[in-house]
């Protein structure tokens, strides 16, 4: 390694730790995200602007905020992955209790065990999603892709009928909660 830094500022309790291998061979591009072979750094920081303004803090500055914003959006990311499962478990406990109305005997017992597991996962990743996404955004979105799910599954498993106008309001609604995505 040819630089290796330690800043601690203790005043305004800022502990910056950089490791950097060459730091003239970082990317210079609008996007930049630290790649295993240029720099690793860590920063725990209340007011990243006490920092003092030299050159290399100038980057180390610019790459540490590159990096959190980098977590912020994975962060984010993982709150939608979190709503789609959900969505997957409302599609299986909607599965289950269709599946439930005609299961006798011990297959009901599982059948329903399957049903009241699917439906406590779905609330409660419904819950934990909610913690980043708006309520409605969130609520519109499970329900949706729920809906859209079970009426495949209708479909699939149950052969439902698939009519032209079933179809068209199924294709509405899915590109209903797309543009609910992308305006959120």
């Amino acid at each position: 390694m040819s630089n290796t830094q330690y800043t601690h500022l203790s005043r305004s309790h800022v502990l910056t730790i950089c490791v950097t291998l060459d730091i003239a061979t970082m990317p210079n591009t609008q996007n930049t995200h630290l790649s295993r072979s240029h720099a690793l750094t860590f920063c725990v920081t209340p007011d990243i602007a006490t920092m003092p303004n030299t050159q290399s803090t100038h980057l180390l500055r610019s790459y540490t905020l590159t990096f959190l914003r980098s977590v912020s959006y994975l962060r984010c990311l993982m709150h939608w992955i979190i709503l789609l499962l959900a969505s997957l478990f409302e599609i299986g406990f909607a599965t289950c209790l269709g599946k439930l109305k005609t299961a006798t005997g011990n297959q009901a017992l599982l059948w329903f065990s399957g049903f009241s597991i699917c439906l406590v996962l779905s609330v409660y990743l419904l819950y934990k999603a909610t913690q980043s996404i708006p309520i409605g955004t969130a609520y519109a979105i499970w329900t949706g892709l729920g809906a859209a799910g079970i009426v495949l599954v209708g479909i699939l498993v149950f052969k439902e009928p698939a009519t032209f106008w079933r179809m068209f309001f199924l294709t509405s609604l899915i590109m209903s909660i797309v543009g609910l995505k992308f305006v959120s």
